[in-house]
């Protein structure tokens, strides 16, 4: 008998060892039971659980300069956030209660239940493979958030609503957060990466506010783009790989149009014949659900400045997120869609520059993301 249990705890042994190692990435899940799940290689076809749960998901990368793999903060039930580390599969429990979080490089930023905005900054691993942790907490309180990229500290910055719904800027600067704010209102946020965040005032009304400077003595801003225009939904992407940001929007008749900030002004474009009850924008793509809950995307000519080419599919998706960007000329982001609760990835063709098919994954979500900011 002692013999035959050495030999099956043996062959346990033997399979964990065998148990393939596996770098996590984009995208990630929760399924309809809250575990989250990883992508283990870029086809967006094999997946394992890392070993989280949680209510809320957010990706973003291990390393401040961008790169060096990726990460996925999760709010737990009980409110805790926990971080997934994709190089490692090692979850760290950061001990900080919060009611909402967006990642960025290196840093999660949370809203706790007081609605004040605390940091955690990510330092090296302990002997077991978790994060240490620093926790800087601030007094300032925020009703949503935004992670942006200043190209000139190279460094994330978080933009925010007040509770007056005022938008202000946090950035860590010498390892200490300093702000900035601007009088104008907002009832929605989307950062980009190029120091701009773009608003919906309560109006509706489109306005631009970039960061000027941000050094130890605050935050200053430009003067903001003021736009005659109103949106539903906006997204922030490139309009091409190593280009300017671009915002896609839905207006309040449903039309899909982008525009490109250009010094004090931004230009319009519309994408002819697209209508929209949701839009995405991505590397030089717009994708959408038509009102009837077709996909379909759409290429940005080389300039940035009109449409090259349209494409529907036959999927009828609930939700549609971007879940890889992708550098490449000419190459389609990675799509993740939600038939119902089924969870579809796209595949693109051999040269990339078309989506050829959705994958099933056979998992149900309720929510999908990857990391989709620069560089």
């Amino acid at each position: 008998m002692a013999k035959r249990l050495l030999r099956v705890l043996s062959v346990f042994a033997s399979l964990v060892a065998a148990a393939p190692a596996f770098s996590a990435q984009s995208p990630f899940f929760l399924d309809t039971r809250s575990q989250l799940w990883a992508a283990t290689d870029a086809t967006g076809k094999s997946f394992q659980f890392t070993g989280a749960s949680g209510v809320q998901l957010s990706v973003g990368e291990v390393s401040a300069g961008g790169g060096g793999g990726e990460i996925a903060a999760v709010l737990r039930t009980d409110n805790r956030v926990v971080i997934f580390n994709g190089n490692n599969n090692a979850v760290t429990d950061t001990g900080v209660s919060a009611v909402d979080i967006a990642a960025g490089r290196s840093r999660v930023y949370v809203r706790r239940p007081d609605n004040t905005i605390a940091v955690l900054t990510l330092g090296a691993l302990n002997p077991n493979g978790t994060f240490s942790v620093t926790v800087t907490s601030t007094s300032v309180h925020a009703l949503q958030m935004s992670v942006g990229f200043d190209f000139t500290t190279a460094s994330d910055f978080l933009a925010f609503r007040n509770p007056s719904n005022h938008v202000r800027f946090m950035e860590i600067v010498g390892g200490v957060p300093v702000f900035g704010e601007s009088s104008l209102l907002a009832i929605d946020i989307v950062a980009g990466n190029e120091k701009e965040t773009f608003i919906r005032q309560p109006n509706n009304r489109i306005a631009v506010l970039t960061i000027n400077t941000a050094t130890v003595a605050g935050i200053t801003l430009r003067a903001p783009i003021l736009i005659p225009r109103q949106a539903l939904e906006m997204s922030v992407s490139r309009n091409n790989p190593s280009g300017d940001d671009f915002m896609a929007f839905r207006t309040p008749d449903n039309r899909v149009l982008f525009g490109n900030p250009a010094g004090p002004s931004i230009d319009f474009f519309d994408v002819p014949g697209a209508l929209a009850k949701q839009v995405v924008a991505g590397v030089t793509e717009i994708f959408i659900i038509r009102p009837n809950g077709q996909f379909q995307y759409f290429t940005l000519n080389g300039s940035g400045t009109g449409i090259a080419s349209s494409t529907q599919l036959n999927v009828f998706p609930t939700l549609l997120r971007d879940t890889r960007f992708t550098l490449g000329p000419g190459v389609i982001d990675q799509v993740a869609i939600l038939l119902g609760q089924r969870l579809l990835v796209s595949q693109n063709n051999g040269g990339g520059d078309a989506i050829a098919s959705f994958f099933n994954t056979g998992f149900f979500a309720k929510d999908v993301a990857g990391y989709t900011k620069f560089p």
